[in-house]
């Protein structure tokens, strides 16, 4: 059977997957670049609420990271139990992020 794809080399046969692209088409397929960031779909009134409520949704942390932005805002409320020097370590690690810049 020829490939699906290129229908010019043979497919490969796969127990569990059934009939495959032939090996060429798949090294072609696995190096295609995949984008930066991902397109967003989304209203223009969602993105203005983002601009105008932007400092109510910012998140305490960015994975193990205490938010500058967020202990500027809030202090140390809703953050339990933290010390000084976790205040001191505080990072800006919304503000920075091209993502969160743009709108």
């Amino acid at each position: 059977m020829l490939c699906l794809v290129c229908k010019i080399n043979k497919a490969v046969k796969s127990n569990t997957f059934g009939v495959l692209p032939c090996i060429a088409c798949q090294k072609r397929q696995s190096t295609l670049q995949v984008p930066k960031q991902q397109v967003e779909f989304t209203t223009e009134s969602i993105k203005e609420d983002r601009l105008a409520y932007a400092e109510d949704i910012i998140q305490p942390h960015r994975g193990d990271t205490l938010s500058k932005e967020y202990v500027d805002r809030y202090g140390k409320k809703g953050l339990g139990n933290i010390s000084d020097e976790e205040l001191a370590k505080a990072e800006p690690v919304w503000s920075k992020d091209e993502y969160y810049q743009k709108y």
